[in-house]
């Protein structure tokens, strides 16, 4: 383990155990109080944690709680699936029509064209119409 990860193990740990009273706590019960706490954690600025950082922290304070028999593997899993991240679907993900035509029209507002600028607009359309990412864009000759 690496000097940061460490430190984080470290910081996460002993954050949640003297948060949070866990004496007597079996396996069951220790998952259940670590995944509400990382729920309602909020950092020193009182934000709540970013869903990747709070997946990262039940990773580290499982880990650690499995390796000292506090947890068993199974609840291990049971907590790193409540973390999982949520699959979209593309459709979600997609602009909508109106965001498109929002972007070409701010594009080509104004009419002093140069070949840089229609490049840009005629690579931008075909991206935003056929749904190529930018380094697929990029990649064509």
């Amino acid at each position: 383990m690496d000097e940061q990860t460490a430190r984080l193990v470290t910081f996460y740990c002993t954050k949640f155990f003297t948060e949070v009273d866990t004496t007597g706590a079996d396996s069951t019960t220790l998952r259940l109080q670590l995944r509400q706490w990382l729920h309602n954690y909020k950092n020193s600025k009182g934000e709540e944690l970013a869903v990747s950082t709070k997946r990262n922290a039940a990773g580290y304070i499982g880990r650690y709680c499995k390796n000292s028999g506090y947890m068993t593997k199974d609840d291990l899993t049971e907590l790193m699936n409540a973390f999982r991240p949520k699959k979209v679907s593309w459709s979600e993900k997609a602009l909508s029509d109106e965001n498109v035509t929002r972007i070409l029209k701010y594009m080509s507002y104004e009419h002093i064209y140069s070949f840089s600028k229609t490049r840009d607009l005629l690579a931008t359309m075909i991206m935003l119409t056929v749904g190529l990412r930018i380094r697929q864009i990029i990649e064509l000759k």
